[in-house]
C-alpha cells in the first residue's frame, strides 16, 4: 500500500512534471512568435541586438530547447526581461524595452504563460517533496 506522504509527492510530482512538459510545448510553438518579433524589431530598428544574431538558431534541435540551453536563454531574456522587470537583459543592454512592451498581447502572452507554467511546475513538485519530507518526519 501507498503512504500518504508518497501518494501526495506523487500526485504533486505529476502535476508539476505536467505543468513543466506544457511549458516545453508552448516554448516550440513560441518559435514562430519569437521570429516574428525578430522581424518586427529589425524592420523598426534595422538590426537585431548582437546576442539575438549569434544565438538566432539555438534552438532548431528540440532537445536545444530546453531551459538548460544557454542561447535559448539568451533569445528569451530579449523578451521577457522587459516584459517583467521593464530593465534591458545584461546581454543586451541597448535593446529598445518600450518597443518589446509595445508588442500585441498575442505575441507577448505565450511567453507569460510559458514562462509562469514552468515556475509553477517547479514549484508544484517541491511542495511535494516538502510535504512527503514533512510527513514522513512527523510519522
Amino acid at each position: 500500500m501507498i503512504k500518504v506522504s508518497n501518494l501526495i509527492f506523487i500526485i504533486f510530482g505529476l502535476l508539476g512534471f505536467f505543468l513543466i512538459c506544457c511549458s516545453f510545448i508552448l516554448a516550440a510553438l513560441n518559435r514562430k512568435r519569437y521570429d516574428e518579433i525578430c522581424i518586427l524589431y529589425k524592420e523598426k530598428h534595422g538590426s537585431l541586438p548582437e546576442a539575438i544574431t549569434l544565438f538566432k538558431d539555438s534552438d532548431k534541435n528540440i532537445l536545444n530547447i530546453l531551459y538548460f540551453n544557454y542561447g535559448y536563454a539568451v533569445k528569451r531574456q530579449f523578451i521577457m526581461m522587459p516584459i517583467l522587470s521593464n530593465k534591458n537583459s545584461i546581454h543586451m543592454p541597448d535593446v529598445d524595452k518600450e518597443f518589446i512592451r509595445g508588442l500585441p498581447k498575442r505575441l507577448i502572452r505565450p511567453f507569460l504563460i510559458e514562462h509562469y507554467l514552468a515556475i509553477i511546475g517547479a514549484i508544484f513538485i517541491v511542495t511535494g517533496w516538502a510535504i512527503m519530507e514533512v510527513i514522513q518526519y512527523f510519522n
